[in-house]
């Protein structure tokens, strides 16, 4: 999977929606037991993202837990380490128990590995997880941790006409136990106006930079594929048709600009005639260079119109989704003539 490099954000959620069935959720809050004695608590618990994974995952790892001490009682040396996986049909009924005792010794820090066993219970009806964490010292330590885990539903795919100038927020089907707390992160994406139509400012070049949108996530954006397909690509696209298919595919990558926006670009690999703006997969002769721009070849911009352009996003963020939308080129409005039919408009008048 693609990784686009960008700086750690903070989720911008403008309301909190509540959970859906068939999703990561928590089942109660975290709860701490203190000793007859009270006092602060000596520990501190933290985890990597664990998720998304499918049903019965068969590569899914260990639950990672960190345990900090932040107590130099030696009361707090020795830990005992609780799992309980239970069915959500019927929550008394355990599928598996698991405990370790584990020892700080000299470090104030332990790495515990809770195996969780998805390959043979997360099934669509979820699971239920209990991570109990206890130490039997005078001042009785106990500390509970609950969540419910489903599997990653298939891979959705969103029209970016449906959200355009608004908000997509996702569940990612990853839990986290960040400050001693469990977190459900949450992604969001911030689109722009998505037209359905090019924005021209050269009658030959199809540039992108109309398409952008902002990415909310603790962690990088991810993807695994990006392109534009010509459907139908009329007879002047001849030399980007492959396998004698009639549709013309060109990979796309993704990048952020200066404004820490999500954007499109045309990946290296596309050639142009200096002459007739004819596109190419490879130098065909030396009137061919490479350029980063698609050109409507000379001429033929009446066989493009009406031509259907889509773009597709694959394996987007940890929601794993695809984006799309569908562009129609038409070359209908002239770039300068009268303000109601032209992209530009010239205003009779006096300047000063």
């Amino acid at each position: 999977m693609s990784k686009l490099l960008m700086p750690i954000v903070t989720m911008l959620l403008s309301t909190f929606v509540g959970l859906p069935k068939g999703r990561i959720s928590v089942d109660d809050e975290p709860h701490v037991f203190d000793g007859p004695t009270g006092g602060s608590v000596p520990l501190e618990f933290s985890s990597d993202f664990y998720g998304p994974f499918q049903e019965f995952e068969q590569n899914a790892p260990d639950f990672v837990l960190y345990i900090e001490r932040k107590s130099s009682n030696s009361e707090y040396d020795s830990l005992t380490i609780h799992t309980q996986l239970y069915t959500l049909k019927n929550d008394d009924l355990a599928l598996t128990r698991y405990a370790r005792n584990r020892t700080f010794g000299s470090s104030k820090k332990m790495t515990v590995r809770i195996p969780l066993l998805l390959n043979q219970f997360l099934s669509k009806e979820g699971i239920r997880v209990v991570i109990e964490i206890t130490s039997d010292a005078t001042n009785y330590y106990n500390r509970k941790f609950y969540f419910r885990l489903f599997p990653h539903e298939n891979r959705k795919v969103y029209n970016l006409k449906d959200y355009s100038e608004k908000k997509l927020e996702l569940d990612t089907y990853v839990v986290q136990i960040q400050d001693s707390r469990i977190v459900l992160p949450w992604e969001t994406y911030s689109f722009s106006e998505f037209r359905d139509y090019f924005l021209l400012d050269n009658y030959y070049a199809l540039r992108l930079n109309q398409f952008h949108f902002s990415y909310s996530f603790p962690y990088n954006f991810m993807y695994s594929g990006a392109s534009m397909t010509i459907k139908n690509a009329p007879n002047c696209f001849s030399r980007l048709k492959k396998n004698g298919s009639d549709d013309c595919v060109i990979p796309l990558s993704i990048a952020m600009n200066e404004d820490q926006q999500i954007i499109l670009r045309y990946q290296s690999g596309l050639y142009v005639n200096k002459d007739t703006l004819e596109m190419s997969f490879s130098p065909v002769n030396d009137k061919y260079v490479p350029t980063n721009t698609f050109f409507l070849p000379k001429n033929h911009v009446d066989d493009v119109i009406g031509t259907t352009f889509v773009f597709l996003l694959e394996g987007c963020g940890y929601g794993d989704i695809n984006l799309y939308f569908e562009v129609e080129f038409d070359s209908s409005r002239y770039l300068i003539g009268d303000c109601s039919n032209s992209d530009y408009c010239v205003i009779e008048g006096v300047v000063d």
